[in-house]
């Protein structure tokens, strides 16, 4: 059985160990959500530089393209265009192409459109294609006044002789009948930008509206949507007007920080809780012990009361409850070991008040006759009765059985006042039996039967006052069968029982005793016999208890009784 103090030094465990689970779930939870709501801010940061750096972007663009529409060259191309110059002569086209792209690569724009506004958005150049090229609906939607601010376009760039398609940075401005849209390709320095003053785990990925990667600063040459070991968010860019996106910016956001900052509150939160679970050992086994040691005075002061020592002083100091409670155990033993001397003393005169009646009562009887006998005899004598010496006879003859009969009073009597303490030893209880069962076993018209245990070990008895509570019990029990009409059995048996003591049992089918007898069959000077002095089963009684045992009876008039002794291990 767990004792009180280690179930609570455990409950002292358990307390701490709760708080702590409790307290680093509640830290681990909130790591995570303040990591996540530190990516969400970054996202919006995200969202914010996008969108700042595309404007900056469009505001040096427009700039670029503002003094590419200026240029004298552009001059020159409205007055071939007012003259018709370009309708049969290949030569002013010609000369148109090369200037635009001499205009493109001095505004250092990778784009640049030349369209007629009066014939519809007719692309008068674009040296960046070949060819030509039918206006896209963002030029048109230039041409018909629809876009005033920037937008972003896919268009096919030269690079080394091959074409590339890759999202552009378009603004436009106008000048008489033309329409100019410069751009600018959005690549990698973009990405890298967007980088600048984030954190080092943050990835910037660029991609253009059919998905294909246009610049990254992931180390992969072909990064996943989703690579591992981040957390990615999709910032969305769409051109005014457009439901369809422009550019789709993947913001990623390494995991190693959040898994480093937990391993961190892990181990943190593992030292802790080992040195709070020390902590609560030692404290909880202080208090504990505190608690339990008044608790264990307690149980060895009451364990002490049973035992008989009553003079019991539990002086421990304390002036809380549990001080009181010792003090109020200590009062009570005190007037508990009071009271028992009074009732002790009430029971001596009360029992020996009893014995002396009984005493008198058992010596009163034999009085009487033997006064008969004296006053029978004198009055002979008086009269000279011839007869006188056959009474005489007869007299004393009565008066000395009558003697006799109050000799055997005194003697038992006196027995019984001395009878010495037990001295036990080591013996067997079934042997003690068998010798006793051997000497009655030939009783005329009773049949008594031993049934002996094996499981029995030796006891410590007093083998000759042991012997004399056996005899005494089997003689009652052959006596008892005697007063009925049928053939009499006494059984005398022993057991093991599960706690260790040692059970003598004898029984017979005699003729009972009554219910209201069965209290004092134990009390000296009471029997139902006649003859008898009462003092056999008081005898047993005594001897049973100086063993420390006990001894019960159980009867039903005219079936029989049962007698049941107890011995301790």
């Amino acid at each position: 059985m767990i004792g009180l103090q280690t179930r609570l030094t455990l409950a002292f465990l358990l307390l701490v160990g709760a708080v702590t689970g409790g307290t680093t779930t509640l830290l681990y939870q909130r790591t995570q959500d303040q990591f996540h709501a530190d990516f969400d801010d970054r996202i919006r940061v995200a969202k914010e530089a996008v969108r700042l750096r595309l404007m900056r972007d469009a505001e040096s663009l427009r700039a670029r393209v503002e003094a590419a529409a200026r240029d004298p060259r552009m001059d020159v191309l409205l007055q071939d265009l007012e003259h018709g110059r370009f309708e049969d002569d290949p030569g002013p086209r010609k000369r148109l192409l090369s200037d635009v792209d001499a205009l493109r690569g001095s505004a250092h724009l990778d784009v640049l459109w030349v369209l007629d506004k009066d014939a519809d958005g007719r692309v008068l150049a674009a040296p960046h294609r070949t060819g030509n090229e039918e206006p896209t609906g963002t030029l048109r939607r230039y041409l018909r006044g629809g876009l005033r601010d920037h937008a972003v376009v896919t268009e096919p760039v030269d690079r080394g002789g091959r074409p590339v398609v890759v999202p552009v940075l378009e603004v436009g401005v106008a000048r008489e009948r033309l329409m100019i849209v410069g751009g600018r390709v959005l690549g990698q320095g973009v990405a890298e930008d967007l980088r600048i003053g984030a954190i080092a785990d943050m990835q910037v990925t660029i991609r253009d509206r059919e998905g294909r990667v246009i610049a990254t600063t992931l180390s992969a040459d072909e990064p996943e949507e989703d690579p591992a070991g981040y957390e990615t968010e999709r910032v969305v860019h769409r051109n005014s007007g457009e439901d369809q996106p422009a550019l789709i910016v993947s913001v990623h956001l390494s995991r190693a920080a959040l898994e480093r900052r937990l391993d961190g509150l892990v181990r943190a939160t593992g030292f802790v809780a080992g040195a709070a679970g020390l902590v609560a050992l030692l404290l909880g086994w202080l208090s504990a012990r505190r608690i339990t040691r008044p608790v264990q005075t307690l149980v060895n002061a009451t364990r002490q009361v049973a035992a008989g020592d009553r003079n019991i002083d539990l002086a421990v100091g304390r002036r809380d409850e549990v001080g009181e409670l010792m003090d109020a155990f200590s009062n009570m033993a005190h007037e508990l070991d009071e009271s028992e001397d009074r009732l002790r003393r009430s029971e001596r005169v009360a029992a020996w008040s009893e014995i002396a009646r009984e005493l008198a009562h058992e010596i009163k009887n034999p009085l009487t006759p033997i006064q008969m006998a004296i006053e029978t005899v004198r009055r002979t004598h008086k009269r000279r009765h011839p007869k006188f010496d056959e009474v005489f006879e007869e007299s004393t003859v009565t008066i000395l059985e009558e003697v006799n009969r109050l000799k055997t009073i005194v003697t038992e009597f006196s027995q019984f006042a001395r009878m010495p303490r037990p001295n036990p030893q080591p013996y067997e209880l079934n042997e003690l039996v068998h010798q006793a069962v051997v000497l009655y076993r030939e009783e005329d018209g009773v049949e008594v039967v031993e049934r002996l245990s094996e499981e029995l070990e030796e006891q410590l008895l007093d083998p000759d006052r042991m012997t004399q509570v056996i005899q005494n019990l089997l003689k009652n029990a052959i006596q008892a069968t005697r007063a009925v009409d049928r053939p009499g059995r006494v059984r005398i048996a022993t057991k093991r029982l599960e706690s260790g003591e040692a059970e003598l049992s004898v029984e017979d089918n005699g003729c009972g005793i009554a219910e209201e007898d069965l209290p004092r069959v134990f009390t000296p000077y009471f029997t139902s016999k006649a003859g008898g002095t009462g003092l056999g089963l008081a005898v047993v009684h005594r001897i049973v208890t100086g063993h420390d045992g006990r001894i019960g009876v159980s009867s039903k008039p005219g079936e029989g009784t049962r007698f049941v002794v107890r011995l301790p291990a």
